[in-house]
């Protein structure tokens, strides 16, 4: 079936942040005085510094299919550990090199989980360029926090990789988190995707009149993307606590993930 738009989406939604405000100033403020010993230490930024941090920042989109994990440029990624897609962190790391350390999925592929370096975010927090910052700010995809991967065959082989969206975030974002499947689907041309929206299990009920659960898939230069939305309530979710009539919060699933396969 032909693709649609998600429920209450539009391509001006993906501006939701990474962390809460507050948390970012406070790592603002540390960064500005850490910033500033360096800076008595070692001169101020010059010219070919500031042309240096205007470079584009690698992210998931940089990593090619079918490369070694030895060519793959690690310097540009940091906290490398075997993936648990989309949960928490398992075994650290120093590398993409040491995949096999990282036990193998059931199509056998080892999942090695990355962030983005933080490096040039620290330095536009030292010169007070907060934009700059936010723009080049954590790990993200189009603008949705994510936890990134990268899934590599027994021979180091780069064969896929896989986002997801990450919940540690604010609740406002967490709500709109469905949306970044729509970017992805848009990244690669609405047409030629087969979606299919899945019923609704025993218990799921729709969060704030919408029911969300769509899988869609399609082959791009002889790779299969896979891309899949969440937004509802659980079983036993509810806006408000039946006993105490007082408003509950975070009560819900909103999810995107998108995976790239080689064929």
């Amino acid at each position: 079936m032909p693709v649609g738009r998600f429920p209450g989406s539009s391509l001006a939604a993906y501006r939701s942040r990474l962390e809460p405000w507050r948390v970012r100033r406070a790592r603002a403020s540390l960064a500005l005085i850490f910033t500033a010993v360096l800076v008595a230490l070692c001169g101020a930024v010059g010219p070919a510094q500031a042309q240096e941090d205007s470079q584009h920042r690698l992210d998931i989109w940089d990593l090619k299919l079918g490369s070694a994990a030895a060519d793959l440029p690690e310097e540009a990624f940091i906290d490398y550990a075997c993936g648990t897609n989309g949960g928490p962190p398992g075994t650290p790391l120093g590398g993409f090199v040491d995949f096999a350390l990282c036990a193998p999925e059931a199509d056998g592929l080892h999942e090695v989980a990355f962030r983005y370096d933080d490096e040039l975010e620290y330095r536009l927090l030292a010169r007070r360029d907060l934009h700059g910052a936010e723009t080049n700010g954590g790990t993200s995809v189009y603008d949705y926090a994510v936890i990134a991967s990268a899934l590599f065959d027994d021979e180091g082989v780069l064969r896929g990789v896989r986002a997801v969206t990450d919940d540690r975030t604010t609740l406002r974002n967490r709500a709109s988190a469905y949306q970044m499947a729509e970017a992805v689907l848009n990244r690669f041309g609405l047409a030629g995707w087969a979606c299919v929206d899945v019923p609704a299990s025993r218990g799921e009920e729709p969060l704030a009149g919408q029911y969300v659960n769509k899988s869609c898939s399609k082959v791009v230069d002889g790779a299969t993307v896979a891309v899949n939305a969440h937004r509802f309530r659980r079983r036993g979710e509810t806006e408000t606590n039946r006993f105490t009539g007082q408003v509950v919060r975070g009560q819900f699933e909103s999810s995107s993930e998108f995976e790239i396969h080689e064929n």
